[in-house]
């Protein structure tokens, strides 16, 4: 009977172990990503462009925390090898329709716009 109950706590021991990973099996593989990611570029007569990027996430508050990041490369090597700098104009951002809070940070070849603010988290959930 010793040796009966030994096996039967450890066995229970272990269910509640492998319930135990489960839960955070689930919270570890949850499911944030990008559903969507739709751009419009219009061509304007004088050559330059206007691009409007539609993009929605799941956040569950892994990647996704305070907002997210999108880098735009305005540093373009020609064929000869010279820089050639192109214009860039962030105009706004919104998250689910509201305007958000938004910066934008030089990098080495080009410019990072935050979007979200530092100081508040995303719900959990999908957002556009």
């Amino acid at each position: 009977m010793r040796a009966g109950g030994r096996i039967y706590k450890s066995a229970f021991g272990a269910l509640l172990a492998l319930l135990g990973w489960a839960a955070c099996a689930t919270a570890a593989f949850a499911d944030e990503r990008i559903l969507s990611f739709d751009e419009t570029i219009t061509v304007n007569p004088d050559g330059s462009l206007y691009v409007r990027e539609v993009i929605r996430v799941r956040a569950e508050g892994d990647k996704i925390q305070r907002g997210i990041y999108r880098d735009f490369p305005t540093i373009y090597k020609t064929s000869d090898g010279e820089q050639y700098v192109v214009g860039f104009a962030f105009q706004g951002a919104s998250l689910d329709g509201r305007p958000v809070q938004w910066r934008a940070e030089g990098r080495g070849n080009g410019v990072r716009i935050y979007v979200g603010s530092p100081s508040e988290f995303v719900q959990f959930g999908e957002h556009t």
